[in-house]
């Protein structure tokens, strides 16, 4: 069998809720979404932001609503407790 690299990367991207981008940042695939989310929520304009559940941990999120942000995190569907977590508001 050959051995194959494969290479890529991630966009981490803020956007309003019209769908307009006003913040990005582009890094290599193997970097975690947690090393971006910091320095992306902080320099944001807004303070209600919808972020995928891989971007922050306990840590983070409690350090975050400390500085007034309140950070929705919708669970993945395989997830414990999906369905009503999601559901709320």
């Amino acid at each position: 069998m050959i051995a194959k690299s494969f290479y890529g990367f991630k966009a981490h991207v803020e956007i309003t809720y019209d769908g307009y981008i006003i913040n990005y940042v582009i890094t290599k695939a193997s970097v975690h979404d947690a090393v971006e989310a910091l320095e992306l929520i902080t320099s944001s304009p807004y303070y209600q932001l919808l972020v995928d559940v891989g971007y922050v941990g306990k840590d983070l999120h409690d350090f975050l609503k400390k500085q007034g942000f309140y950070l929705w995190t919708p669970y993945r569907s395989n997830m414990k407790g999906t369905k009503e977590h999601n559901s709320q508001n």
